[in-house]
């Protein structure tokens, strides 16, 4: 293969993201995976796209999902505007959510105008203190119009049975994500190779190259930088600590107007009143239901780590236990199972940043001269997070 500035390995959504904006900045980008183009983690993601309720951040992936939204469009895949329900599934949660809802409407009326942070110094940080101005720029007449967009919704037209309120957010939209990642790739200054699993990184002192191994293939960059979630045999030994391991599971229904005329034929109820009017996300992103423009419903769960040693139920499980609950006319009515992994943080931010080799004495990369990047555990909200990681690895990588 031909040699390339950057290597990027992950041909999802957030690596997308990431080559599109070197490439823009000049940089040859390859960009390999072991699977076609988005087809890990991003398919589960369901093109949805929203602020993360979090007073630590709700403004920068507010500003975040509003910049996804112009880069969307600009690359003719168009986003539809949403409001998005945020529920919680117990009592002691929906006192948390509201308490919240209090809280992000002081986080947004303070907001500062700038942000910092000192990245490039650490092995790795959060990407929500990425010392940059795409997140960091927020003027006070335009957080006083956001703190308008969240509201306490208790209304039976919108919030499920079973659910005594749920936080409201006005800034959402909805789009395909596979088109936007796949254009993204499309960038003349971007080289996909689908198929290629990376096995092994190491250094080429002699041509100054990273060499990135794989079946058949050795890849040359200057630099690599890790963009897929569930890519343990390169990430696992050095950023454990860190991130924890999420298994997830999308259930799709069949055609929603077939389901309700044999609903009223049987039973004379109509589906209509019990079907999401807008996007769930429950429990801070453990599942999220989406009404989707096909005329099907899309329900998606996830399992991290800790909540399965915990004891707690399958993604599987979850999702038949909400349609049993919450839509029964819906649950005898499954058109296709998914399932996949992806990483999350403790805090549900993406971490971005460098391996140092120092840190790692005797690893597998000790001898790697600071060329391996990361960028991972982008979470439930790793759509809304993806520009902000984009911005941050160009600035690593510059610096």
């Amino acid at each position: 293969m031909p040699n390339s500035d950057i290597l990027v390995v992950g041909a999802g959504f957030t690596g997308a993201m990431i080559a599109a904006k070197l490439a823009a900045m000049g940089a040859q980008v390859s960009v390999v995976d072991a699977l076609p183009v988005a087809s890990g983690a991003t398919r589960r993601a369901l093109g949805l796209a929203t602020p993360m309720p979090s007073p630590a951040h709700i403004a920068a992936t507010l500003q975040a999902v509003q910049a996804l939204s112009q880069l969307a469009a600009q690359h003719g895949v168009m986003p539809t505007p949403c409001r998005v329900l945020h529920l919680a599934s117990t009592a002691r949660g929906a006192d948390a959510l509201r308490t919240t809802w209090l809280s992000l409407q002081d986080a947004l009326s303070s907001a500062p105008v700038t942000a910092s942070s000192n990245t490039s110094s650490n092995t790795s940080s959060n990407a929500s203190n990425g010392s940059n101005a795409f997140i960091g720029s927020i003027a006070s007449a335009s957080a006083k119009k956001t703190t308008g967009q969240l509201r306490w919704e208790t209304s039976i037209e919108v919030v499920p049975s079973g659910f005594g309120g749920g936080l409201a957010i006005d800034a959402g939209f909805t789009f395909d994500v596979d088109m936007l990642t796949a254009k993204l790739l499309q960038h003349r200054g971007v080289t996909v190779h689908a198929g290629i699993e990376v096995n092994q990184l190491e250094w080429h002192a002699d041509a100054n190259k990273m060499l990135a191994m794989a079946q058949g293939y050795t890849i040359r960059a200057d630099a690599v930088v890790l963009a897929t979630n569930s890519y343990s045999g390169l990430l696992s030994p050095y950023l454990a600590d860190s991130v924890q391991f999420a298994r997830g599971a999308v259930w799709t229904s069949h055609l929603l107007q077939g389901i309700a005329a044999q609903q009223r034929a049987m039973t004379g109820d109509e589906l209509e009143s019990e079907l999401p009017k807008l996007p769930w996300v429950v429990d801070g992103g453990n599942l999220v239901a989406l009404p989707g423009d096909d005329d099907r419903l899309r329900i998606a769960a996830w399992q991290w780590d800790e909540s399965r040693a915990m004891g707690q139920t399958t993604p599987n499980e979850n999702i038949q236990h909400f349609l049993t609950q919450h839509l029964p006319g819906l649950s005898q009515h499954t058109e296709l199972w998914q399932s996949g992994v992806t990483t999350v943080t403790r805090d549900g931010t993406p971490l971005v940043g460098k391996l140092d080799s120092e840190a790692i004495p005797g690893a597998a990369l000790a001898s790697l001269p600071g060329r391996v990047f990361y960028a991972i555990g982008m979470g439930p909200y790793g759509l809304a997070w993806g520009p902000v990681v984009a911005e941050q690895m160009a600035r690593l990588i510059t610096t």
